[in-house]
């Protein structure tokens, strides 16, 4: 059966052309006029050809070209051919850093984790502050402004029964003040609903879902109102979640742990977790008409919550454009799956793995129309009749 899903290997995000910046931190205000006659009478480059490259309107540039542009900068700018090398192109910023650039105030969020046999009972996963630091520092550098007020907020994280309600109650509190807040706002949560109770938040409201309802083992996939699972491991801890547990009825993930996600009517894939196989989750809402931005990017361990951090940089041109799109809703949700090489005994244990391949699958559109609309595609036509024979053709 050949599948519907948009998958990506290989990030490929867009060089640009950046001589208009360059010319024009060099030539300020009125030193501009008149440069594409300089540039032309300096290089014998055509006016065509250098406003081309001003505008990163041009498909091509020869070396020729190029080594030209690269000596008069040189020559009448005094920049080292050394910083031109590595200022002249430019990568495209992402769709997905843009969402942030007009937010004014961003929370992000880390679950604190409870431990009560050691000595520093409350701690936060290393793998989630290093993602978020990464988060931090790639989004000041790919957004067009700086933002001027980035919070980094610490949420309870699930510890036992005894302490569930107030964990998820306080989870919901602060999710609500976010939403009743004012302002262009974004709210960022590192890790899933196993680290951090408002990852579950975040995906129920974008579902109309209600957050830690686990639905009945009955209750088949498609019936549900999240096209996503998180299958624990039978040693983690069973937290309630509509869109978490233990209870998978998928056929080949008995007993496993992964992710499993919708892909079709009644079809559902899964990823595994293994030595040699990992998964994340990216999601994020887009609200224009609200002025807010979610995103939740959780790895099923910390092994893939810093892959995560490792790849982003890359990844995020490949987490754009959103699968679903209104003008009031934009919405991304991509499944990432990690592959590693076997693990060796002679090899020295390493904190954070590189990841052998790196496979970036973005939600059928479908999917997601079938969930927030309630519009079902239909489905394909079939050569054959209902009770199963070819049709006769016609006399």
């Amino acid at each position: 059966m050949q599948s519907d899903l948009q998958t990506v290997r290989l990030p490929s995000p867009k060089l640009v052309i950046q001589l208009d910046k360059i010319l024009k931190e060099h030539y300020p205000g009125k030193k501009f006029w008149g440069i594409i006659a300089k540039i032309q009478k300096k290089t014998g480059l055509s006016r065509g050809q250098i406003a081309a490259m001003r505008k990163n309107e041009t498909k091509t540039i020869s070396l020729e070209a190029l080594q030209k542009i690269v000596s008069f900068l040189n020559a009448e700018c005094g920049i080292a051919t050394e910083e031109l090398l590595g200022s002249f192109f430019g990568v495209e910023p992402s769709g997905f850093w843009g969402m942030f650039d007009d937010m004014t105030h961003v929370q992000i969020c880390e679950g604190v984790r409870i431990d009560r046999t050691t000595t520093e009972p409350r701690w936060v996963n290393a793998y989630d502050a290093y993602l978020s630091a990464t988060f931090i520092r790639q989004c000041l550098a790919s957004s067009g402004r700086p933002q001027r007020d980035l919070e980094q907020c610490l949420i309870q994280a699930y510890s036992d029964e005894q302490h569930t309600a107030a964990v998820f109650n306080s989870a919901k509190s602060f999710y609500r003040q976010f939403r009743e807040g004012s302002g262009k706002r974004a709210l960022v949560g590192i890790g899933s609903m196993k680290s951090l109770p408002m990852f579950e938040c975040v995906v129920a409201d974008a579902f109309g879902a209600e957050p830690f309802a686990p639905q009945p083992k009955t209750r088949r996939l498609p019936q549900r109102p999240v096209p996503l699972y998180f299958r624990y491991r039978e040693n983690d801890p069973d937290i309630k979640s509509v869109f978490g547990g233990r209870e998978l009825p998928l056929r080949g993930a008995s007993g496993r742990a992964g992710i499993a996600y919708e892909v079709d009517v009644d079809r559902w894939e899964f990823c595994p977790v293994s030595d040699t196989e990992d998964v994340a989750v990216v999601f994020y809402v887009c609200r224009p008409t609200e002025g807010t931005v979610e995103l939740a990017l959780a790895g099923f361990s910390g092994r893939a919550t810093g892959c995560i951090a490792l790849g982003l940089p890359s990844l995020a041109h490949q987490l754009w454009p959103p699968n679903y799109s209104r003008s009031d809703r934009k919405i991304g949700l991509f499944v990432i799956r990690y592959t590693f090489a076997p693990p060796s005994l002679s090899e020295p244990h390493s904190i954070l793995v590189e990841p052998a391949t790196t496979e970036v699958i973005a939600m059928p559109e479908s999917v997601l129309i079938r969930r927030l609309d309630g519009v079902v595609s239909p489905p394909a036509p079939s050569s054959q009749s209902p009770n199963g024979r070819k049709p006769r053709k016609p006399r």
